[in-house]
């Protein structure tokens, strides 16, 4: 889905593979594995082909069925993405809204519980596919996970109770 996606926005921006790889600092070449679907970019990667593109990241995913977005914007422009620490407290808030411990989702991830908890303290970043994971698991878009989405949102993913039953 991601190839598919990748060179089908591309194609419509009227970006080259060579001009998009060259904006996002990776070679024509890795990009065309990305598009071939024989290798997966770097969540880093991911996100700035995202920003490059103007698209989400969970469209180029195929958890998002239409190529809108719309980034949190700053005076300055668009907000950076957080890693590390910014991606850690979002993973809690998420995971506490949806009443589950850390050692719950560790299990439900089929991770150590220390994995988890090194992820929420921003210790290490998940790989993409286990990302993805987490995204599914708690409900919650890829693209507010990354802090591109309004940090008060949990995004199109995210239906509480309430909202279930209006």
């Amino acid at each position: 889905m991601l190839g598919q996606r990748l060179r089908a926005v591309r194609k419509q921006r009227g970006y080259t593979q060579a001009e998009l790889a060259d904006k996002v600092g990776v070679s024509q070449f890795t990009l065309s594995h990305y598009e071939n679907g024989t290798r997966n970019p770097p969540i880093d990667v991911l996100t700035q082909l995202a920003d490059a593109l103007g698209t989400s990241a969970d469209y180029l995913l195929g958890r998002e069925e239409t190529d809108e977005f719309t980034a949190v914007k700053t005076a300055l422009g668009t907000m950076p993405i957080e890693y590390g620490q910014g991606l850690g407290a979002r993973l809690r808030t998420v995971r506490e809204a949806r009443y589950l411990s850390p050692a719950q989702c560790a299990l439900l991830m089929g991770i150590k519980d220390d994995q988890w908890r090194a992820w929420e303290a921003g210790d290490q970043v998940p790989p993409l596919a286990e990302l993805l994971q987490v995204a599914n698991l708690l409900h919650a878009s890829l693209d507010w996970l990354l802090g591109r989405q309004d940090p008060t949102l949990f995004g199109q993913h995210d239906k509480t109770d309430s909202e279930e039953q209006s």
